[in-house]
């Protein structure tokens, strides 16, 4: 009875010896890591993907709004900032009497043998006011001691201002409506309200005072 239940213990025992060492054996097969192998080549550009949606219209320059004025230094550099621009800042600021020109019409005149030359009739519609109230005042404006108008073309390509024409003043003639006047001039050689090669166009342009400015032609 002895020696067999020795030997049943015996080979109960030889199993499990060889679990273990079949598990030790697998677990020493792992070895460290080995080094990181090389980048691949970079892969093929994806296609374009499509056009994005046009964006809202921006807002646009205003070209008279963002337009900023020379000074007189510009045309006239002699006497510009000792004379002309000077004189200028006397009156823009503290003045209350505005004119603002409202229109400019032109009319053509056919020649009278033996002219040939087709010639212009321009009339020119402006206001005046004083303190923001119309500005009253009889033909020829005799209240204000200082009045001049002028039209003159303009060349963007020499940055020339030509054929200066005077408006005489004594031909302005007040409207039906209070502080509106119109200045009428026959004989204009050109069209001021219309551009003409090599002119880009023309200007109109004037001032007034109650006195006299201090300026060349009164000194």
């Amino acid at each position: 009875m002895r020696r067999v239940t020795f030997r049943g213990i015996t080979r109960a025992l030889i199993p499990i010896v060889a679990l273990t060492a079949l598990a030790v054996g697998l677990a020493a097969c792992s070895g460290s890591t080995g080094p990181a192998g090389p980048a691949g080549t970079a892969g093929a550009t994806g296609a374009t993907g499509p056009t994005g949606a046009t964006g809202a219209t921006g807002v646009g320059i205003d070209p008279v709004l963002s337009t900023k004025a020379e000074s007189c230094d510009t045309c006239h550099p002699n006497v510009g900032s000792t004379g002309h621009q000077a004189t200028y800042n006397q009156y823009v600021d503290p003045t209350q009497l505005v004119m603002k020109f409202t229109g400019v019409t032109s009319t053509p005149v056919a020649p009278v043998p033996p002219a040939t030359a087709t010639t212009y009739t321009v009339a020119l519609t402006f206001t005046l006011t004083n303190a923001g109230l119309p500005y009253v005042d009889a033909a020829g404006l005799p209240s204000l001691l200082q009045k001049t108008f002028y039209a003159v073309q303009y060349n963007s390509a020499t940055r020339q201002y030509l054929n200066s024409v005077s408006m005489a003043a004594s031909k302005v003639v007040p409207t039906a409506t209070p502080g509106t006047y119109t200045l009428t001039v026959t004989g204009f050689a050109y069209d001021p309200t219309s551009a003409v090669a090599p002119f880009d166009g023309a200007e109109v342009y004037g001032y007034v005072a109650k006195d006299l400015l201090n300026v060349e032609s009164y000194t």
